[in-house]
């Protein structure tokens, strides 16, 4: 997906216009309705009216920078999505169905768009988060004498499937979650870490196929298996969407990969993309997914489990987003690992804590 917040460069901070052109002129009819239904919400008119972006882009988001409201200073995420094309009547239904969804007060990581600007050819999602920090900052929080063990990655977990089961009940999807992207609150008193979704849904707002991931161990086997086809194929309009099979299964796949990047601090199936296929192919076969003994000896039999259940390739078979949080190494006291992973936090925070750079 094309943004100002996408590619190599940087968005300068409130600038977020673009040139309107003929072939951009009524980009966005479907959404004028809306915007007369509900225009405290949805905006024809720049971004910086009411907000500044302040950092970014993010990196293991789509098209996602760090902001804040001009005027309250409340912190937020601003995606935005370039159109080279009308927005479709599914695309802007999708969006409806993204400003409707208001998640309780009991989902820790709880996230809502809450205003939509739009103008030329860029929409702009604007969500108020509680925290501008990163997840690995806030694991880095613990300190070097803090503990950072399978209760910490448990909660996190646990926070991250009840978004995104939320987010199931009401058709929607979380679409790309990375460990990148996820921010977090660490709390000091007792010492653990909550984590929250910043943005959710954003393929089906897509006018691209593009899986934004640094690894293709990142992107769910019946993706990748697909993408060389669906690329070819070269389809037009929402039909190009169809093949990404974006579901509540595809999400769970990636909660896999974060609670296995959080578990032994490195993301899974790390071989070239030919070699990930080849091992796709051992899994679909019948084979669980490969757990190296020498980075997951101090990790307890029941974290394993879950992993496995979640990186199964047949999403059928897949562990469901839903069951996760009924699973036992969630929800019983004690059947969670004390081996402090300091490796494993090593890792988290010497990849994902690199200085962010201010937009000038």
């Amino acid at each position: 997906m094309g943004g100002c917040c996408g590619g190599e460069k940087e968005p300068k901070a409130g600038n977020t216009t673009q040139k309107l052109t003929p072939q951009h002129n009524g980009c966005f009819a479907e959404l004028v309705a809306e915007s007369k239904r509900n225009p405290r919400v949805v905006k024809e008119g720049n971004l910086k009216e009411a907000y500044i972006i302040t950092s970014g882009p993010i990196d293991g988001l789509v098209n996602t920078c760090h902001g804040e409201h001009s005027q309250t200073k409340q912190k937020v995420v601003i995606t935005q999505i370039e159109y080279t094309q009308k927005m479709t009547k599914a695309q802007a239904a999708a969006l409806v169905a993204m400003l409707k969804h208001k998640p309780g007060e009991s989902i820790l990581a709880r996230v809502s768009v809450d205003a939509v600007y739009y103008e030329a050819c860029t929409l702009s999602l604007v969500s108020e988060i509680r925290t501008a920090s990163m997840a690995a900052e806030a694991i880095a929080g613990l300190g070097e004498d803090g503990v950072y063990d399978e209760d910490i990655v448990a909660a996190v977990i646990f926070d991250v499937a009840s978004a995104m089961n939320d987010l199931h009940k009401r058709k929607l999807v979380q679409g790309n979650l990375q460990f990148e992207g996820l921010l977090a609150d660490f709390q000091p008193k007792p010492k653990k870490v909550q984590a929250q979704i910043p943005t959710f849904n954003l393929f089906a707002l897509s006018t691209e196929t593009t899986w934004r991931g640094k690894h293709k161990g990142i992107v769910p086997p019946e993706v990748l298996l697909n993408d060389a086809q669906a690329n070819r194929a070269k389809l037009p309009g929402d039909r190009a969407l169809q093949w990404v099979q974006l579901n509540e299964q595809t999400d769970a796949w990636n909660l896999g990969v974060l609670l296995h990047m959080m578990l032994v601090g490195y993301p899974p199936l790390q071989e070239t993309e030919e070699g990930v296929k080849t091992q796709i192919e051992k899994m679909k076969e019948g084979d669980d997914f490969p757990i190296a003994e020498h980075y997951w000896s101090d990790i307890s039999a029941d974290a394993r489990d879950l992993v496995v259940g979640l990186l199964r390739v047949d999403p059928s078979k897949r562990f469901t987003v839903e069951s996760v949080l009924d699973d036992p190494w969630i929800t019983t006291p004690g059947r969670t690992g004390t081996t402090d992973l300091r490796e494993s936090k090593r890792k988290l925070i010497e990849a994902n804590t690199q200085p962010v750079q201010k937009s000038s």
